[in-house]
């Protein structure tokens, strides 16, 4: 360690921060090339790099405290330190803020600053991302809730706006859109429905004919049943209306997906004739 005469600045700026900067580059052929490489025995060496370790997230970062206590406990040494001082700290330079710095690893704290500031940014955004992805789902749960939807709760995001999407309900502020209609809710869609006493049989009233048509939720379910089980399957399904009606269909189809059931028509089947006996209602409700 070098301390002698006037003590130079610090080798780092006071806001040299690389905390949560995992990597640290170690320059080979200077390290093999080194005075500690060639004088330092096993356990010396060991110290030596876990101080440079260590130093890299201190702050300012490359540098250490001189203080043998601390320096000690960092280097992973405790009582055996006093005799590997000298060696360990060998290339260490005390500088006029009182602490220690090594001139290589301050040299490359300085060129991966400029990374750590790219870095602190990538995080910001992915926390963002991560905000507005929790946000979409809980409105895209809420959303599937008002149409008689509950999936599990630890679907994947992915899935839930796929399932989502199936059902023409979409949330406003998600990074990837759930369909290209316009943000409105299912249950905004529902109550835009409702209000239309006399449809003109192309899914607008005379007041609202110059607009986009309102989905129509039997196409919806049944394309997204054929979609899921086979376009060869509308006999199949069309029983199942008759026999439990759409709405129950619909759940036990929903409950297929989420599951990602091997056989799911063994498992829709399974899930109606258990609905029936816990008391679901079943019977044709005239919209199959």
């Amino acid at each position: 360690m070098i301390e002698q005469g006037q003590l130079p600045d610090p080798l780092t700026p006071p806001d040299c921060d690389l905390r949560g900067m995992p990597f640290m580059q170690v320059d080979i052929i200077r390290l093999l090339d080194s005075d500690l490489f060639a004088l330092a025995n096993g356990d010396e060496f060991r110290a030596a790099f876990t101080l440079w370790c260590k130093s890299w997230h201190q702050v300012p970062a490359g540098s250490l405290p001189d203080d043998d206590r601390i320096l000690a406990h960092l280097s992973g040494e405790r009582d055996r330190w006093r005799d590997m001082r000298d060696m360990s700290l060998k290339g260490w330079i005390k500088c006029s803020d009182g602490r220690l710095y090594h001139p290589v690893v301050c040299e490359k704290a300085l060129e991966a600053l400029p990374q750590r500031k790219e870095f602190k940014q990538k995080k910001s955004a992915e926390a963002s991302r991560k905000e507005r992805e929790r946000k979409d789902r809980a409105d895209l749960f809420e959303a599937l809730k008002g149409i008689g939807i509950t999936p599990e709760f630890n679907i994947k995001t992915k899935e839930l706006r796929e399932l989502a999407s199936r059902h023409n309900v979409t949330v406003g502020h998600s990074d990837q859109s759930v369909t290209g209609h316009n943000h409105v809710t299912a249950i905004e869609r529902e109550r835009e429905r409702d209000s239309i006493p006399f449809p003109n049989g192309k899914g607008a009233t005379e007041e609202n004919s110059g607009e986009l048509p309102l989905p129509d939720p039997d196409k919806a379910f049944w394309d997204s049943a054929k979609s899921y089980l086979g376009k060869s399957s509308g006999g199949l399904i069309g029983k199942w209306c008759r026999d439990y009606g759409q709405e129950e269909t619909a759940k036990a189809i929903t409950a297929a997906q989420v599951s990602r059931a091997v056989e799911p028509k063994s498992y829709i089947e399974k899930t109606l004739r258990q609905s029936r006996s816990n008391g679901g209602e079943g019977g044709f409700n005239g919209l199959c």
